[in-house]
């Protein structure tokens, strides 16, 4: 990293770079070429001071040690156990990058679910962090890139990588010393540019430590440049500071201009910044491309600082040339900051298979070969196998697992690597500043614990309030942007007012006792026809089901703000559809209007309890037509016991006893106690019991509402993505 200072020039002319040397060709950064466009990103995301700099990885996102023994996993096919992966052992080090590859069907995403806590079946071996079990704060210093996309189609790419920022970066501490920060140098001065950072952990001092394999030299240099530091810089530097800023060591007086900076840094090295203001579109709204899309879930991984990060291929649908910007961001982020890499990618390009520092190679569930990238050939040509010069090692070491390809032997190459005992498993380490060393000997508890960051002791970063504060704006902003479906929603529930309408005109205008019964067929049908209408949630429920999944299994947030912000966001539009049919089809009826504000609530309480009940099946059913299914099913069946053509009098004792399950039952009795109360007998032949009177019939619908959200809340929390 070299030093830069306002206006160009360095405090030390002579001082050659550290760790990123200029080149005719580009920039070199720790041995591997990158191109002319790659490296002033990496030098920028240095400068981003304070949080972007290296201090921000060391605080925030600590660096650990993975290491996997004797990983396993099986299951039951047709009454045998099928062995998918047979037992592999590892060990990955921060600063690493790490290739999982093999032929399909291998277990590579198998071993990478096990590795990132992500398999939700069980499975053999063990997986410790820092050599402490893993634990539930496991996740918030890991990120995971899956193999599918998933997000909202009408938010914008800014938007998505900006949550997933918001959700699980955790600025709390950058906010609290902010206010008395000293402020950043403006007068070109290269001394007071300085001072704006901790001299104790400079990004020179820690980037070299990564980008060098000859640490010593690079270290004494370093040296050299803190000591020219030390001599400008006054000895009461430190005073009057508070005791909680030193160690943090975070300068900052524009917090919310910095965390702005790093997302347009993040865009720009995966070639997003063009379309950062673009909605990502979906399958029924055009937006950016399959190959952008990509890359913007591997953006959204990125963002988060994690200390590891697993990433399902993420190259796939993607361009040679546009996997290759990728994976060289990745491999800029692993050297510069230190955290570790693991991908699963299927024959990468040569330019692309340099970058790894360690291969994992399996066939048919075996390890084949587990060591550095750099002696991949001399392995195989030492089994006596043929590898022309120039050729792609990664397709033609494929070629060599595959079964069935001309060539190939994967049970001699599988039981070679089995006799030579386990030699490679180690990821070779990369030197490290003292920093790190100590970070790698602490429990993921301890280390979330003592780097002093907000609610040391959850696993999620934010506090319940806050995530709900952030998923109710996301929320609004996604409801209210998609007009095409708002409109839509509000124009099939004025047409359907509208029909219903033109049925029971004026059926309020005659009061005889023969039109009694096609008064309460319309209060019968209001309730039906409005609550039928949940149904048409159900496609959009899946959706959201999708992305929920996914983002609370990646632990951004919980599950009880997430359905809060999404039942307030959906009483809105539920208020505004269900306002606009009940007004209609009352109007052309002819009710007296000082009854339609009891006439809206009833109604509308009935819709909300029946939304309950198709969520929940919605968050239940893995695809839609089994949510479509089960939510008829049960809707059709409560329906029927409505208390206008079934009741407590009518149906058999042994069936009656659904009526009080039944939000239809409680709604047209509560409508029927408020408009024909005083028809003593008419209440007598439906069943209804008057001594609830109409606010006691309307609690009890209430209180089925809540208790049905409940059950909604206990589905979606025990609901998970089964790998």
């Amino acid at each position: 990293y070299q030093r830069r200072v306002h206006g160009g020039k360095s405090s030390a002319p002579n001082m050659t770079s550290v760790g990123l040397e200029s080149a005719p060709s580009g920039f070199v950064l720790g041995g591997h070429e990158y191109g002319a466009q790659l490296g002033p990103f990496i030098e920028e995301m240095l400068e981003v001071a304070p949080k972007s700099e290296i201090e921000k990885y060391l605080q925030i996102c600590p660096h650990v040690n993975l290491d996997f023994r004797d990983l396993a996993f099986s299951i039951q096919d047709k009454g045998e156990n099928k062995q998918i992966l047979f037992p592999i052992s590892g060990k990955f080090r921060p600063g690493c990058m790490i290739a999982l590859m093999g032929p399909s069907g291998c277990g590579k995403t198998t071993l990478l679910d096990i590795l990132s806590g992500k398999k939700t079946l069980p499975y053999f071996g063990e997986v410790t962090v820092n050599g402490q079990p893993r634990d539930k704060y496991f996740h918030r210093v890991a990120s995971y890139v899956p193999q599918h996309d998933f997000g909202s189609g009408v938010e914008t790419v800014f938007e998505a990588v900006e949550f997933c920022q918001l959700m699980k970066c955790d600025r709390s501490m950058v906010d609290k010393v902010s206010a008395s920060a000293p402020p950043r140098a403006t007068n070109g001065s290269a001394t007071a540019a300085r001072r704006s950072r901790p001299p104790s952990a400079s990004a020179s001092s820690v980037a070299a430590a990564r980008l060098n394999a000859n640490s010593d030299i690079e270290s004494a240099r370093d040296d050299n440049i803190r000591q020219e530091e030390e001599e400008d810089e006054p000895e009461n530097e430190q005073a009057g500071v508070p005791e909680e800023r030193q160690q943090l060591r975070l300068y900052s007086t524009d917090p919310e201009a910095d965390r702005l900076k790093e997302i347009n840094l993040v865009l720009k090295m995966l070639g997003l910044d063009g379309c950062a203001h673009s909605r990502v579109g979906d399958d029924l709204n055009r937006g950016i491309s399959g190959g952008q899309r990509r890359r913007l879930t591997l953006a959204k991984g990125m963002i988060t600082g994690p200390a590891i990060v697993f990433m399902d291929e993420p190259t796939s649908g993607l361009s040679s040339t546009d996997a290759e910007l990728c994976m060289r961001a990745v491999r800029g982020v692993t050297q510069v900051f230190g955290n570790t890499s693991v991908v699963v990618i299927h024959q990468p390009k040569p330019e692309v298979f340099e970058l790894f520092d360690h291969l994992i190679l399996l066939t048919g569930g075996q390890c084949a070969y587990n060591g550095p990238v750099s002696g991949v050939k001399t392995y195989f040509e030492n089994l006596g196998f043929n590898i022309p010069e120039g050729a792609n090692l990664a397709d033609r070491i494929m070629d060599l697992v595959t079964p069935g390809v001309n060539g190939a032997d994967p049970d001699r190459i599988v039981a070679h690597y089995k006799s030579l005992g386990r030699p490679h498993e180690s990821v070779p380490r990369v030197p490290q500043p003292p920093q790190v060393q100590l970070q790698t000997t602490m429990s993921v508890r301890e280390l979330v614990v003592r780097t002093g960051t907000s609610r040391p002791h959850s696993r999620y970063v934010l506090s319940v309030w806050d995530q709900f504060r952030i998923l109710l704006r996301r929320e609004t902003r996604h409801t209210f942007r998609d007009f095409n479906q708002l409109w839509t929603v509000v124009l099939s529930n004025g047409v359907m007012g509208l029909l219903l309408g033109l049925v029971y005109l004026k059926v309020w205008a005659n009061s005889s006792a023969d039109n009694l019964q096609y008064q309460l067929a319309f209060i019968f049908m209001v309730s039906v026809m409005t609550a039928m209408g949940c149904l048409n949630n159900v496609p959009g429920m899946m959706t959201q089901r999708v992305i929920f999944l996914n983002e609370r299994d990646e632990q951004l947030y919980s599950t009880g703000p997430y359905l809060a912000a999404r039942i307030i966001v959906g009483l809105m539009t539920s208020l505004l559809a269900t306002f606009v049919f009940c007004f209609i089809s009352f109007a052309m009826a002819g009710l007296p209007w000082d009854t339609f504000v009891m006439f809206f609530v009833a109604i509308f309480v009935v819709y909300f309890s029946v939304d309950a009940i198709v969520s929940a099946f919605a968050a239940y059913s893995s695809t839609m037509e089994q949510a479509n299914s089960l939510a008829g099913m049960v809707i059709g069946l409560l329906s029927l016991f409505n208390g206008f053509t079934t009741n407590t009098v009518s149906s058999p004792p042994a069936v009656s006893w659904i009526c009080y399950l039944s939000p239809f039952y409680y709604g047209f009795q509560c409508m029927v106690l408020y408009f024909f109360g005083d028809r003593t007998q008419l209440i007598t032949q439906y069943g209804f019991n008057p001594s609830w009177g109409v606010w006691g019939s309307l609690c009890v619908l209430g209180a089925l509402s809540v208790l049905l959200r409940f059950v909604q809340y206990v589905i979606i929390r025990h609901a998970k993505l089964v790998r």
